[in-house]
């Protein structure tokens, strides 16, 4: 991208372009920090629907001045094949302006007017989640996202459906995980829809990188966001409030790639074998959980590395309790089945200077299958974490057992994606 901006900044400051950027991510706020950072002036518009049905990115299109789809694939790392592209004259040339994506208008979430079938109350759905900010001057509240998720789910269930209502739906849950109203299921639900999308189409590019945001290191083609960073520390220095990231960055997604197959790095003792650490059976400590697989189950040749998975583990605590962080961090002890494999079976989770914090904590890791064809698989732990109760409560050592399940869909049909389909990628 700072390679196409640096061509059209010259036509831009001539008056003979203007930029309009659509970024496919699943958080606008990241795309906001990176421009920012970059200095970028031209609006983004913001498509984690991905509506424009992209294949791949990053990608431009000429539009001309009555606002007319002239050209698919412009060459934008050139100035002078830019300024072909403005100098043409197209007043002669008849040409249909492009339709837009059929039902996901402003007036279908502003009305709520759609046709009767399932299809267009998917539309309606997406729709809803897309502007209703911008009709209401707020986030969608708990009844828009159930609303939407039942439009949406209702025709991405049927048979013969649209396989983007797949990763409509995926999209629309990772949308209420990250809000105010997210339940504990959405996370997993979002990854298994994306990767349903992904079984029918595994060359979408965009659907394929939706899941590596999350997924093991063996399945990305390179870090996604290990720039953020960098970005605040510098926009700091000059001087400027960083864009706010307003979702915590996991693990996975500063992760570079690799092509280590993970495996037991040290032998770790398990902190209570008999079990003696009373268990957390108030749910004081909500304990979510989600797996993103290796992509590669989606292709036609699966290939060893890709039964990996990379497990999500969230803490959440409740309402009157806080950490006790005077009497250390927060623990997980992780228990594979026979012929798996993980780096370590004991994860410290990183402990905040302040004595009393309520802040949720995160940890995610890598979990590997036995040789040969993917298998699922049970991968179960106890959280340990010191916890107090009310401001000047009793503080106590609690444990609490989780498990999570790795199921293992049948690998698609369709033909392998052997990276990479354009230069820089979905986040870059």
């Amino acid at each position: 991208m700072p390679v196409w901006y640096a061509a059209a900044k010259p036509l831009i400051e001539e008056g003979l372009l203007r930029v309009v950027g659509i970024t496919q991510e699943q958080h606008p706020d990241r795309c906001e920090l990176y421009a920012q950072w970059q200095g970028y002036d031209f609006p983004i518009l913001w498509d984690p629907f991905n509506l424009t049905q992209s294949t791949a990115v990053p990608m431009a299109m000429g539009v001309d001045g009555a606002g007319v789809l002239r050209d698919r694939r412009v060459d934008a790392r050139s100035t002078d094949k830019l300024r072909a592209f403005t100098n043409k004259d197209w007043i002669h040339d008849v040409v249909s302006p492009a339709q837009p994506y059929p039902g996901v208008t402003l007036e279908v979430a502003r009305t709520g007017v759609h046709g009767r079938n399932l299809n267009s109350a998917r539309q309606a759905g997406v729709a809803l989640l897309l502007f209703h900010r911008v009709l209401h001057g707020t986030p969608p509240d708990a009844k828009v996202f159930e609303t939407s998720l039942l439009k949406i789910g209702g025709y991405a269930g049927m048979e013969g459906a649209a396989v983007d209502a797949r990763f409509h739906l995926g999209v629309a849950h990772r949308l209420r995980y990250d809000s105010e109203h997210s339940q504990g299921s959405d996370f997993q639900a979002s990854l298994d829809a994306w990767l349903g999308a992904l079984l029918e189409n595994p060359g979408q590019y965009i659907w394929r990188r939706r899941i590596q945001q999350w997924g093991p290191r063996l399945d990305k083609p390179y870090p996604f966001y290990d720039w953020v960073a960098t970005a605040q520390a510098e926009l700091t220095e000059r001087g400027e409030t960083p864009v706010v990231v307003r979702v915590p960055l996991t693990g996975s997604e500063v992760a570079g790639s690799t092509k280590e197959i993970p495996l037991r790095e040290q032998e770790d003792l398990d902190p209570d074998p008999k079990g003696r650490t009373p268990r957390d059976t108030r749910g004081l400590v909500t304990i979510e959980s989600a797996a993103a697989l290796h992509t590669g189950i989606a292709s036609k040749r699966v290939r060893e590395p890709a039964g990996t998975a990379r497990i999500h583990l969230v803490l959440k605590p409740g309402k009157n309790v806080h950490w006790g962080n005077e009497a250390g961090p927060a623990t997980i002890w992780v228990e594979v089945p026979e012929g798996w494999n993980v780096r370590r079976q004991l994860w410290t989770l990183p402990l905040p200077e302040e004595v009393s914090t309520s802040e949720v904590r995160r940890i995610d890791f890598e979990v590997r299958p036995p040789l040969g064809p993917p298998t699922p698989g049970t991968i179960r732990g106890v959280a340990y974490y010191p916890l107090c109760e009310g401001e000047d409560g009793t503080c106590n050592l609690w444990a609490q057992p989780f498990e999570v399940t790795i199921p293992l869909p049948d690998p698609g049909d369709g033909d392998d994606d052997d990276e990479d389909d354009e230069d820089g990628g979905a986040d870059r």
